[in-house]
Order: C-alpha cells, then structure tokens, then sequence
C-alpha cells in the first residue's frame, strides 16, 4: 500500500470515528486497546435469579438477554417495543422488559430486550443506574457515583 491509499484508509477511519464517536469507548481514541471487558452480573426475576457473564457494552443503551432466559428469570414485560441498530448497522425491533441487576453488591432496576443474542451484554444505563465506568487503562469497572445515581433536587422550595 503506497503514502496515499494509507493516508485515505486512514482519513477514512477517522470518518468512522468520528460518525459513531456515542458508541467508542474513549479508550479508541487514547490509542489503549482493552479489549473485551465482562462482569459476572447477577439478574433478578419474579421467577429468581441468575449470574451471568455479561459483556460490559459502553456502545449498548439496554441490558440484552435471550428469550430464554427472560422467560427463565420472569422479567417483567412493558407495552413498549424498541429500535435496536446492531453493530453491523441493521436495525431491529425488540420487546422491553424490566429486572434488576446487582454487579459488586450494588443493585438496580433496568430495561432489558429481547434479542437472540449469544452473548449477554450490559448496556451503559445499567452501568449508570449502578454508579460504574469502565477505567479505560485497566478494563475493570470502576464506582464514579452513588448507587442509583443522582437526583437534582432545588433545596431552596
């Protein structure tokens, strides 16, 4: 490959960078390569509850389970249905469930879809809900916040 076909391949992935700049973790651009990162998450039903190993997903609004295992675990379906754009770009639809998930003995309640998954992902809202982060320089999750997060409140009514 010559200078110029480098530097458009180049040019070209920055484009890409900068398109899906929402689901790249920071670390794409700090030039550090973490990897994969997972966390054993346990999700709670009204059936009961199972440990899962999860593929943290910085790039995934949802928790995204089989329908197997919300039918297993008793989840507990919404009247509401949600567009999903898949890594690949295709956009599927998905029902919406509501569980709880505890990871590192902190607890919270999330949305959860329905998709033929392999493997289990846990989406930022529930890294949010649960007050982590992933530390981009060591791939472990890391507290930022108060479980369940913060909530304005004007101190002054």
């Amino acid at each position: 490959m010559g200078a110029k076909e480098f530097l458009i391949l180049q040019l070209y992935n920055f484009c890409l960078a900068i398109i899906n700049f929402n689901s790249l973790s920071e670390t794409y651009f700090n030039g550090i390569d973490m990897g994969f990162v997972y966390a054993d998450v346990i999700v709670h039903g009204i059936k009961g509850s199972k440990i899962l190993k999860m593929l943290i997903d910085t790039g995934s609004t949802y928790v995204v389970l089989d329908p197997e295992t919300i039918l297993e675990l008793g989840l507990i379906e919404t009247p509401y249905k949600v567009k999903i754009t898949l890594a690949d770009r295709r956009i599927s639809e998905a029902k919406l469930y509501i569980g709880e998930v505890e990871v590192k003995k902190r607890r919270g309640p999330v949305f959860i879809a329905e998709l033929n998954t392999p493997v289990p992902l846990l989406g930022v809202h529930a890294l949010e809900t649960l007050g982590f982060k992933i530390n981009p320089k060591t791939g472990e999750l890391e507290e930022i916040s108060p479980e369940g997060g913060y909530i304005l409140h004007n101190i002054y009514l």
